[in-house]
């Protein structure tokens, strides 16, 4: 394998490229060669369906946790809370395995603060099941996709968005948090334990 910039090595302006590191826009670039010194065979065979449908169980029967996501007294707040180290409320405890709805509601705050929260879980994937609220001709929200697995959810102004999170079998300490430094720095962050 070999690596080699701008047009070449040797002579002229090529020579000068690869020492400075400086190439001219839109010039090719040659970054890597691979030799294949064999060839090789598999028997694997990609599905024909990469997933399958989600199968939606009964939601009627799972606990639901109302999160609204609010900006008081000068702090960006998670359900009236602000980041505590090793602080967790009793609606913030839930049992390994247990699997529950999350309603994350973005009811804006005083001050005319509406904004956009990406609320990210630690440890665990979840689907969204809906939203509703928010401005339907929003063209943020005609960009999102809803569908498959997330680690994070774009909550938007006005917004409740509903997600199905099955939690893992590892006991501890996770975080929530909006994925906005600056909203997450000024509490928008809490711990969530599995018990």
């Amino acid at each position: 394998m070999g690596m080699m910039m701008g047009r070449g090595r040797g002579a002229g302006r090529g020579a000068a490229m690869a020492t400075t590191g400086a190439l001219p826009l839109g010039a090719p670039v040659s970054v890597l060669t691979v030799n294949v010194a064999r060839a090789e065979t598999s028997a694997a065979r990609l599905p024909d369906r990469l997933r399958a449908d989600r199968v939606r169980r009964p939601l009627t029967s799972l606990p639901v946790r109302r999160v609204p996501l609010t900006f008081q007294m000068m702090q960006w707040q998670l359900d009236g809370r602000v980041f505590e180290m090793t602080g967790v409320a009793p609606e913030e405890t839930v049992a390994a395995g247990s699997t529950h709805i999350w309603e994350l509601v973005n009811s804006g705050g005083p001050m005319g603060m509406q904004m956009a929260h990406p609320i990210h879980l630690h440890g665990r994937q979840f689907e969204i099941v809906s939203r509703s609220g928010g401005s339907p001709g929003n063209s943020v929200r005609a960009g999102l996709i809803d569908e498959g697995w997330h680690d994070t959810v774009l909550v938007l102004p006005n917004e409740t968005v509903r997600i199905l999170v099955t939690f893992s079998d590892y006991r501890g300490l996770f975080l929530y948090h909006c994925h906005i430094l600056e909203h997450e720095d000024m509490g928008m962050m809490r711990n969530y334990r599995l018990t």
